[in-house]
């Protein structure tokens, strides 16, 4: 039986605030807080749009879970 993967698309600036902000001299870590209630099980692409054209590619990262169970399978960008 072949799974079929879910795309839900997200636009940070508008769904995603932000929980914190803490400045380096040479970079700036910002921390944003999603919500998403999936209506049933499966796979789904999480796609995050409206991004700065300056973030660093190589310094997403994500960690969830709480409360029901879901895995995160990849990150990339």
């Amino acid at each position: 039986m072949a799974t079929t993967t879910n795309q839900v698309r997200v636009n940070i600036k508008q769904d995603c605030p932000v929980r914190s902000v803490i400045v380096y001299n040479d970079r700036a870590e910002v921390t944003r807080l999603l919500r998403h209630r999936f209506e049933r099980a499966g796979t789904f692409d999480v796609i995050l749009e409206g991004y700065s054209p300056c973030v660093d590619q190589s310094s997403f990262h994500i960690n969830g879970g709480t409360g029901k169970s879901c895995t995160i399978l990849e990150v990339s960008y």
